[in-house]
């Protein structure tokens, strides 16, 4: 027999017509039987900037956390555009998940790049732009680039340093354990190359370089027409490009950790 234990949260009327309650987060236990055990709960507001005389940007933040056969803790920021009454307008997910342990931890995280400009990163170099518009709109911004950050954003050192995974096949331990998750840290050279040469990509440059004419003309959104394109780069796309290659003059040995590891995964 299941016995539901039961509590009673309080918020604020704005937060529920803003949709940021547990109720209106599909992840979130709202009921825990005796196995599930204690819960917590977060909302706040954590950013709030004016967009015009009349409109104004809000990021929320909800988390929920509890004990279940693997505990849970889920969590989410959306951003919200208001008027001035403080009647909403629009509303985006920019961040959403459900945390348990995985070999690449958990860093998502998002940030405010510019005037309604926000970046959102998964944590295995995955980055999503929203721009909240004169209208109250928003907007995914997007890009041909494999690499969208460098369109968006003056790139740092934080962007080669994303961690990935995939799986091994497994196969019965004979004599112990054996590794079933490959874990990568960092961005190749190879990678940075293409990196850099997508930004004259997109903008049609002629490669004569048999390797990178090759490369761009198996893209179906390349069009080549330009020997130069130095017009059409913006500052942000003059910054990515002159630090990258910065970057990789100054770290010629710079190299991909790959690590074959034995994995303990959440419910195994």
């Amino acid at each position: 027999k299941t016995t539901f234990n039961g509590g009673i949260i309080i918020y604020p009327s704005f937060v529920k017509d803003f949709g940021i309650t547990a109720i209106a987060n599909d992840n979130v236990m709202l009921k825990q039987n005796d196995y599930a055990g204690t819960s917590n709960t977060e909302i706040r507001f954590e950013k709030v900037e004016s967009i015009s005389d009349r409109l104004f940007g809000l990021v929320s933040f909800f988390m929920e956390a509890g004990v279940s056969g693997r505990d849970y803790h889920s969590q989410q920021n959306n951003l919200i555009v208001v008027n001035k009454n403080l009647n909403k307008l629009r509303q985006q997910k920019i961040i959403s998940y459900e945390i348990y342990h995985v070999p690449c931890g958990t860093d998502w995280q998002y940030k405010k790049i510019g005037p309604g400009l926000y970046e959102s990163n998964d944590g295995i170099g995955t980055y999503n732009y929203y721009k909240i518009m004169p209208d109250g709109n928003i907007e995914q911004l997007e890009t041909v680039r494999s690499y969208n950050f460098t369109k968006f954003v003056n790139i740092d050192e934080s962007y080669f340093r994303h961690c990935q995974y995939e799986s091994l096949k497994y196969n019965e331990p004979q004599g112990g354990p054996i590794p079933n998750v490959v874990v990568t840290q960092g961005i190749s050279m190879d990678e940075l190359d293409i990196m850099r040469n997508e930004i004259f990509a997109e903008y049609g440059f002629i490669f004569k370089s048999p390797k990178w004419k090759k490369y761009f003309e198996s893209k179906p959104w390349y069009k080549p027409q330009h020997d130069n394109v130095d017009q059409f780069l913006t500052e942000i796309d003059k910054h990515n490009i002159k630090f990258l290659l910065e970057f990789q003059r100054e770290n010629k040995d710079h190299k991909v950790q790959r690590d074959s590891i034995i994995f303990p995964w959440a419910g195994g």
